[in-house]
């Protein structure tokens, strides 16, 4: 009895993981592009102000203070950003 139960518990968890996988993956592109929209009001509602002051730390705990006149012409980014063509 033992071994069918855990037969059942495995065959669930991976029809259940399946189905996630098709959910994620079926996201229509219209959700996406809501989300981006919304996003983008946002954005113009809580446009920044220059000049600009931004505190952080360094390793040692120093306060470094960095004063931006203007909005960056150009972004560098490490993360990888995957764009689907359409």
């Amino acid at each position: 009895m033992k071994k069918i139960i855990k037969r059942y518990t495995r065959c669930s968890i991976i029809i259940l993981i399946d189905w996630l996988q098709q959910q994620i993956h079926n996201i229509p592109k219209r959700t996406a592009q809501q989300l981006l929209q919304k996003t983008q009001q946002k954005q113009k509602a809580e446009e920044t102000k220059y000049p600009v002051t931004i505190t952080t730390y360094n390793a040692d705990g120093t306060e470094i203070q960095q004063t931006f006149e203007k909005a960056p012409e150009h972004v560098i980014t490490k993360q990888p950003i995957c764009h689907k063509r359409s």
